[in-house]
Formats: C-alpha cells, structure tokens, sequence
C-alpha cells in the first residue's frame, strides 16, 4: 500500500487521498465505527454504482492480500469479501454488454491476480467460512481471463459444499454457473437443492420429474416455485399437475402479467374458454386466484386485457367471479 501513489488515483467522490486510511482500518482499527468506515468506503467509494475508478485496482490488490494473509480484522472479512465478489460480478456484466471502459481491463486483471490467493481460502476455510470463500472463487473465476480455470474451481466449491456449515442448496448456483454438471444433486435430500439442479437441468427427464414431484407436493420454505412453475411450462405437463402451484404463483406474482401470472393463465387456457370448452377443474381453481388477487384487476395493463380476451375470459372481475360461483 505504501508503493501506491494514492494522491493522483480517484474513487467515485474524488481523489482518493483517503482511502490509505481506509484500508488501514480494515486490519488495524480499534474502533468498530472506523472499521464499519473502512468497508462502506469500498461499497460507496471504490466499487459505486457497479463502476470502479483508478484506486480500484490496488485498493483490490491490498484487500486480497489482507485475506490471504489472515490480517484482516474479523469484524471486515465479510464484507471485504462481499465487496470483491460483488466487483468481479459487476465487471462481468460490463464485458458481456461489450463495454469499452478503460479501467476495465485493470480491474479485471487485479481481480484475476487475486485468484490463487482466493483458491487457496476456499481450501483452507473452516466450515463456517467455505460458503463465503466459495462464491468469491466462483465470481472471480467467470472472469474470461480464468476460462480454463472453471473446472478447478467447480471441483474446489464442491469439497467446500461438502464440509459447509450452510445447506447444499447455496452451492447449486455456483457450481451451474461454472459449468458443472450438478445432476447428482437431482437425489439430494433437500427439496431445495434438488429444485435448484432441475432448474439447470431442466431438458433432463429426472429433472423435469423433480420438478413436476415438487410442484405437487407440500409446501417447503425457500422453493423457488415461481422458477419451477415457469419451467414446467416449457415442458407443458397437463395444468391438473401443477394446479395447485400455478394458484399460488398467480397470488404471488401478480405485478407481472407476461411473465407471470399471464403465462400461467394463458398455458391454463390452450383453447378460449366458451360454451364449446367449460371450465376444468385447473381452470376454474386458476380463476378463483385471479378473481381473489387485487393486483391483476386494479393494473390497467393493455397486457392483461390481452391476456383475458385470448383466454376467453371477461375483463371484468366481478363477471369472472361469476363463472367460478
């Protein structure tokens, strides 16, 4: 840190003159509020509205070396390394919109320096910190310059799900996005590890049944059964299999009509309901949640008008209600 000329590099409120105090607080500060200082410098200052400027780069050089080394005061680890993933994700979105940013290439290369140093803290981590170190890995090494090192990093973020005090279903995500393969975590015993790898696997025949099996079953806490829902349009089950869900998923997704309850109710309704096609039992459950739901009525959204006239439906609630009692 004492090698950076610090006075002629800029964060986003200005020169960066403070931010050696900063990042000093971060290993050595007695005060809680200093430290507490210190980590919102890097959230508002250093990395500020997904765009780093010239004192990104060492202050990310410095922040890994206090990890990697263990200086880090305990109270700072996790959001320093909350800072260096969230980084590294916005770098990402910048090179897939094909940004021409010159500090870019800087700091996509600071991070990928800090590779070997986070492989090494998710291998070490104690089961308490693997997850944290695990999803670190996992946005850095998306980096296209650590392409070739995916694999590695898949097979590191699977020992540490392994020993990880967090459920197996936090890991699911990182590992897809790396490219694994996470099939085997179709048979695993949480329900929400297993929706998760059916969502990456969603054109696999167990997945696809995983799905339908959840859907159907009871309720479990933190199923995305919104993802699920939409999935299982893709493969077009009959509507009787996820009624059930599909209700729920109309009560809960009410705000968005093209890809959310109007899906759901134009996949319910294949042929427009009339005197030639009566209510099926899915359907009429379907128009009981929207009839109940206040928001798909009080949008005035051209889309759910649309919605309700291809599917044969009145645009009126009251005359829905109708046809449900």
């Amino acid at each position: 840190m004492q090698h950076v000329d610090w006075s002629v590099l800029e964060h986003s409120h200005g020169p960066a003159t403070d931010t050696p105090g900063h990042l000093h607080a971060l290993e050595h500060s007695p005060s809680e509020a200093a430290r507490e200082a210190a980590v919102g410098h890097l959230w508002s200052s250093i990395l500020h509205q997904g765009a780093v400027l010239s004192a990104g780069p060492p202050a990310i050089r410095v922040v890994t070396t206090l990890l990697a080394e263990g200086r880090a005061h305990p109270d700072t680890v996790e959001g320093i390394v909350g800072f260096l993933e969230s980084t590294a994700w916005c770098m990402d979105d910048w090179i897939q919109q094909g940004s021409q940013a010159r500090m870019l290439p800087l700091v996509v290369d600071a991070l990928v320096e800090g590779y070997p140093a986070v492989r090494t803290l998710v291998e070490t981590s104690l089961p308490d910190d693997a997850y944290l170190y695990a999803r670190l890995l996992g946005a850095i090494a998306l980096l296209p310059p650590l392409a070739d090192r995916r694999e590695e990093a898949a097979a590191l973020v699977r020992t540490a799900m392994d020993r990880s005090t967090e459920p197996r279903q936090e890991f699911v995500d990182i590992l897809a996005d790396l490219g694994a393969d996470v099939r085997d975590l179709l048979d695993d015993p949480d329900p929400v590890a297993r929706a998760r790898a059916a969502l990456v696997h969603q054109d696999d025949p167990q997945a696809r049944q995983v799905i339908l099996d959840l859907l159907g079953g009871p309720p479990v806490e933190r199923l995305p059964t919104a993802r699920l829902v939409l999935a299982a349009l893709r493969f077009r089950p009959s509507s009787e299999e996820i009624a059930p869900a599909a209700c729920d998923f109309v009560r809960n997704n009410s705000y968005v009509v093209v890809d959310g309850w109007g899906a759901v109710t134009r996949f319910a309704f294949p042929e427009p309901h009339g005197p030639d096609h009566p209510l099926s039992d899915s359907q009429r459950a379907l128009l009981e949640a929207l009839v109940e739901t206040d928001r798909v009525w009080s949008s005035g959204d051209d889309e759910a008008r649309r919605v309700l006239e291809d599917c044969g439906l009145p645009r009126d609630r009251e005359e829905c209600r109708a046809l449900v009692t």
